[in-house]
């Protein structure tokens, strides 16, 4: 007797085992019932909580099954089970497959061993289905990790160790990765400041940096940092190189009173300018004394001294023309007039016609540049002046409503090249247009960019090789075709492609249509030639002299026609009767009635469903339009001999004039 005995349907549970709870049994038999029952209880629990509810017989190492019934739900997927048997031992695993057909079929998956093929015991858990992990496993470090979910399992795969980090690697698979002190300083931060703080960083927007910011040398390229030293010697350079030339100057040659100050130049003293007595030194000295040596007194200096200086500063200002070329740019427009001088970088700008004159410098280094330009209302003459910096970007010059740029209903994509320069002046028209000209390009042209290209000369365009240089009217006229050169070629007129004698000349599809029209003049030995009578590579194909012409009713495709007597239309010859037995040809194709379609007069044609024999004589039948190897013997039927077999499945059409009746 065991708990498995019981019924999960209380009415059932009348005499199980040893226990009975008939109805008006003696009290000593309900006391010996309950203590049954108490310790059938206590068995199944000393038993770790597993029960057996069926009689199971091997099928496989994995499976089990259960004859005859459904248990399915008993059995479900994820519920534990044991399995006992003598040669099996005591094993434990979780389902992963119940089926159900004339047996329930369970797989299991083990935590270790297998079934044999013998008398099981297979009892299930009692804890859930989701599994059950029993503690003395937990406590004896046995769990076999198939029990485990897959991350799980892969995280407990891992071998742990000092400065080790878990991560993982994919679905179901993990692996350590080192996780130093370093690593673990910046984590434990509460937030981006503190890490900051760490790593001894400023924030992207704000911070203080407390040291000197040590920069590698002079700037050699755009958005690269200067130091003040740097930008205050660009904006001084070029006037203190020039006071200091001004200086040289008059140290240099001035005679009339002094150069500056107290002080005369070299020349005064060696000639003896106003002013100048011996207590102010000698010209050799004010001359060739050497740099930062000073003469007569302190703070006056050589002019070898000031030209060394001026030397330098021009130097210094040499070195930085690049940066000052912007500032070169500006003043060249101010001194062409134009009003403010506006370098563009941003995405979008959008003109009035208040900033009329101005000139814009457009670098496109960071964003796409566009411009939008106001609406030409009746503001005739409005000027702008664009100046191509970079183009690392599209530049956009864009049209306001109706608007026109240079007669287009679009806008200006114009602008590739650095160096362009272009003005755009309002023409208030109708509709309203933007006359859009390039002043000047620098650079050269290329075959999907305009700029400055060389000319050709005549050489170099007959001979058709150089891809840099451009073709003028003239050279390209030097450039004459000939039978094996390519070039130049005056066409014919239908005149000369008519007479055909012309071998300088070129034929138009006109001039060929002209020739089709003429008649066909052969001259002695020539010939007409079909290379391919018999037609002996592809089905319904014909060759030969054909007509257009109109039928008086529907044609079927490869039956012989004639000339209706009344209408003159072509029609379905028939060898029945006179009037449509005089065959004129064979329509290749269907004609619709009242259609207009092709009739072989005289050639070659083939069908495929043909099947005469090679060398016979075709006949009219008296089948309507069709061909026979035999001439009609009903008395009153007409003889027309139409063809000859030349395959079984091609036939040349030659139809006789000769009609004979059958009598």
């Amino acid at each position: 007797m065991a708990v498995k005995d019981w019924s999960t349907t209380a009415s059932n549970n009348t005499a199980p085992g040893s226990v009975n709870f008939q109805e008006s049994q003696l009290p000593s038999t309900l006391n010996n019932s309950m203590r049954q029952v108490l310790a059938d209880m206590r068995t199944h629990f000393e038993n770790g909580g597993w029960i057996q509810l069926h009689t199971t017989v091997f099928a496989s190492s994995t499976t089990f099954t259960v004859a005859s019934v459904d248990v399915r739900t008993t059995y479900a997927v994820g519920r534990r089970v044991r399995a006992v048997g003598s040669s099996t031992g005591t094993i434990y695993g979780v389902i992963t497959v119940t089926a159900f057909s004339s047996n329930t079929t369970v797989t299991v998956v083990w935590d270790s061993g297998n079934l044999s093929s013998e008398t099981l015991a297979i009892s299930v858990s009692t804890q859930d289905q989701n599994g059950h992990v029993d503690a003395a496993m937990i406590l004896s470090g046995t769990l076999n990790n198939n029990r485990l979910d897959a991350d799980i399992k892969a995280i407990a795969n891992l071998t742990s160790a000092a400065d080790k980090l878990p991560y993982f690697t994919g679905s179901g698979s993990a692996d350590v990765a080192t996780f130093t002190a370093a690593g673990r300083a910046l984590l434990d931060d509460a937030n981006a400041s503190a890490q900051l703080t760490t790593l001894g960083a400023l924030p992207l927007a704000g911070g203080t940096m407390t040291g000197d910011l040590v920069l590698d040398g002079a700037p050699d390229a755009d958005l690269k940092a200067a130091t003040k030293a740097y930008v205050d010697n660009v904006a001084g350079s070029a006037t203190d190189a020039a006071a200091s030339a001004v200086t040289a100057a008059n140290f240099a040659v001035k005679v009339n009173g002094a150069a500056a100050g107290s002080d005369f130049s070299a020349k005064a003293h060696a000639i003896g300018g106003t002013g100048v007595t011996d207590a102010t030194g000698s010209a050799k000295e004010w001359a060739t004394e050497v740099e930062d040596n000073t003469v007569a007194g302190s703070n006056t200096f050589s002019a070898l001294h000031h030209s060394a200086k001026a030397a330098a500063q021009a130097t210094a200002a040499a070195s930085s023309a690049s940066t000052a070329s912007g500032h070169a740019t500006t003043a060249q427009a101010a001194a062409q007039g134009w009003g403010a001088v506006t370098t563009i970088t941003g995405a979008t700008t959008n003109l009035e016609v208040a900033d009329a004159r101005d000139y814009y410098i457009l670098d496109a280094s960071s964003n796409t540049v566009t411009i939008n330009l106001p609406a030409i209302g009746s503001s005739d003459g409005l000027l702008f002046g664009f100046q191509v910096h970079n183009v690392d970007n599209a530049i956009s010059i864009v049209r306001d409503g109706s608007d026109r740029i240079n007669g287009s209903a679009g806008n200006y994509a114009g602008l590739v090249a650095v160096g362009q320069v272009i003005n755009f002046i309002a023409d208030d028209a109708t509709p309203d247009n933007w006359l859009a000209t390039i002043i000047s390009q620098s650079s050269a042209a290329t075959a999907t960019s305009a700029g400055v290209v060389e000319l050709a000369t005549n050489a170099e365009s007959i001979a058709g090789t150089d891809a840099a240089r451009a073709v003028t009217p003239a050279s390209l006229h030097a450039k004459t075709a000939s039978a094996t050169v390519i070039g130049l070629v005056e066409l014919a007129t239908d005149a000369e492609a008519v007479t055909g004698s012309d071998t300088a000349r070129a034929l138009t599809p006109a001039n060929l249509a002209a020739v089709r029209e003429e008649n066909v003049v052969l001259s002695e030995a020539k010939s007409v030639n079909i290379s391919t009578p018999l037609l002996g590579t592809t089905d319904h194909t014909f060759t030969g002299l054909s007509a257009q012409m109109l039928a008086g009713g529907a044609i079927a495709a490869f039956k012989l026609v004639c000339i209706h007597t009344t209408t003159s239309e072509v029609v379905t010859a028939d060898a029945s009767a006179y009037a449509t037995a005089r065959v004129l040809g064979i329509a290749p194709a269907a004609i619709g009635d009242t259609a207009t379609g092709t009739v072989l007069l005289q050639g070659f044609i083939r069908d495929d469903t043909f099947n005469f024999t090679t060398g016979s004589t075709l006949y009219l039948s008296e089948t309507a339009g069709a061909m026979t190897h035999t001439a009609p013997t009903t008395d009153g039927a007409f003889v027309n001999i139409v063809g000859v077999a030349l395959s079984p499945d091609v036939v040349y059409i030659n139809p006789s004039m000769d009609v004979i009746e059958h009598a």
